[in-house]
C-alpha cells in the first residue's frame, strides 16, 4: 500500500528500506544458505558418528563381558535380569553424556557467538546477535537423539539375543 501511494502521488524517493524485502534477501543470500547447509550436514554427520561410536563401544563391552553374563545366568538370573542390568547401565551412561553435551553446547554457543556475528558484516549490525532457542527445535533435537538411541538399543538387543550365554559358561569350564 505504501508503494502504491508513492506511485500514485509521484512522490520523489531517494531510497526505501523495506524490512520484508531485506529479510527475503538475507534468507536467499548464498552466504547464509551455505552456512546453514554446512551446519545441518555437520549435525547429521556428528549424529551418525556418535551412533556408530556408541554401537562400537557397547558391542565391545558386551563381548568382553560375555562370560560374566553366562555366570549370572548360571547363578539363576533370568535373561530379562541381564537385559535390565544392561538397560540401566545404558540409561545412566547415555543420560549423563547427553546432559554434559547439552551443557557444553550452551557454553560453546555463548562463547563463540560473537565470532559468528563478526563474520556477517559487523558494520551493518545495529543490534547485537543473540541466541534464540525455539522449544520446537529442542523437541526435534530430542526426537533425533531418542531415535538414535532406540536404533542402537535394537541393534544391541539383537546382538544379545544371538549370543549363546549358556554355552559361554561351558567354554569357560573347558
Amino acid at each position: 500500500s505504501v508503494y502504491n501511494f508513492i506511485k500514485k502521488n509521484n512522490i520523489p524517493v531517494d531510497s526505501i528500506d523495506d524490512i520484508d524485502t531485506s529479510i527475503a534477501k538475507q534468507k536467499n543470500d548464498p552466504f547464509y544458505q551455505v552456512t546453514n547447509g554446512l551446519l545441518t550436514i555437520s549435525f547429521v554427520v556428528v549424529l551418525v558418528l556418535s551412533m556408530v561410536g556408541f554401537l562400537i563401544y557397547w558391542i565391545i563391552s558386551i563381548r568382553q563381558r560375555e562370560l560374566l553374563f553366562g555366570v549370572y545366568r548360571a547363578m539363576g538370573m533370568s535373561m530379562k535380569g541381564v537385559l535390565q542390568i544392561l538397560c540401566v547401565e545404558h540409561i545412566f551412561s547415555s543420560l549423563c553424556s547427553i546432559a554434559i553435551g547439552i551443557g557444553i553446547g550452551v557454553i560453546t554457543t555463548k562463547v563463540f557467538l560473537p565470532l559468528v556475528s563478526l563474520a556477517y558484516i559487523p558494520e551493518k549490525h545495529v543490534i547485537p546477535m543473540h541466541v534464540v532457542t525455539s522449544p520446537f527445535d529442542m523437541i526435534r533435537l530430542g526426537i533425533c537423539i531418542a531415535v538414535m538411541l532406540i536404533v542402537c538399543f535394537i541393534v544391541l538387543g539383537n546382538i544379545l539375543k544371538k549370543m549363546k550365554i549358556s554355552q559361554v559358561l561351558k567354554l569357560g569350564e573347558d
